[in-house]
């Protein structure tokens, strides 16, 4: 009986050492993930992407459309600037400026307090509607590239890359991304600095 008692107690004893321990390695001030509901501020972003080894030349109105619509797609806010560098080569270059709703500690959300939930997004052949079978390798460059840098998070991929594209072998995506709840945006939003 008393070493059941003993272990109860010192179980007890360890699981709050447990608590207590991974209360401390999560700042009180650190951002909580993509997935979470919660404060968000708009976070600029100013980035180049080298896309290497297209199976395909992308005239330059063609590659700016698509990387438009993916990043509309994750949630980009509509002041998005898409600018192809170098098109009609296998290997383009993109310069891309936009918002993305980033997750903030409730210390940090400041006087605009936007709210998000979390968001599923799809991206596959069709959806968005310029992004066709013949664009597999971009969206996957893309999800190599962009998204590590971005404030989302890759649930789930499938890429089967072949040439010519194949109507059964599909690529999709899927993203969660912090969107914005059900009041929408409010006319002054918070903006961070860019993230370079």
């Amino acid at each position: 009986m008393r070493l059941t008692c003993l272990s109860a107690v010192v179980g007890s004893g360890l699981a709050v050492t447990l608590l207590s321990a991974a209360q401390a390695a999560t700042p009180q001030g650190a951002a909580p993930s993509p997935g979470e509901s919660g404060p968000v501020v708009w976070s600029a972003y100013d980035r180049v992407i080298d896309l290497e080894n297209l199976p395909k030349r992308y005239k330059c109105d063609e590659l700016g459309s698509k990387v438009r619509d993916i990043l509309l797609t994750l949630g980009a806010g509509p002041e998005l600037q898409v600018v192809p560098l170098s098109c009609n080569t296998w290997s383009p270059r993109v310069r891309l400026r936009f918002s993305l709703l980033k997750r903030v500690a409730r210390a940090k959300a400041g006087a605009v307090n936007l709210q998000a939930v979390p968001g599923t997004l799809l991206l596959e052949p069709g959806h968005p509607p310029s992004v066709t079978a013949a664009d597999c390798k971009l969206l996957r460059q893309l999800k190599d590239v962009l998204l590590p840098t971005l404030p989302v998070r890759v649930v789930s991929y499938r890429f089967t890359c072949i040439e010519p594209p194949s109507r059964h072998r599909r690529f999709r995506l899927l993203v969660q991304a912090p969107t914005l709840g059900s009041h929408g945006e409010p006319a002054v939003a918070a903006r961070e600095v860019p993230d370079r």
